[in-house]
């Protein structure tokens, strides 16, 4: 059985720019913990791209 890398998206900006930039998240569900709202992805090299480019380029509101 193959074993996956994922990204738990909490933000719905972050969410909103990676779909912009052409990537859909694999599910979503509500963390137990926080009770909020988590995107999830599988690791590719195009989400560590596009996470890159958001830290350098991400609003702060």
């Amino acid at each position: 059985m193959k074993e996956y890398k994922i990204f738990k998206c909490y933000s719905p900006k972050l969410k909103k720019f990676l779909y912009d930039n052409g990537l859909i998240y694999d599910m979503v569900c509500k963390d137990i913990k926080t009770d909020k709202t988590c995107w999830v992805y599988v690791r590719c090299d195009e989400l560590n791209k596009l996470l890159t480019q958001w830290k350098v380029t991400k609003p702060t509101n």
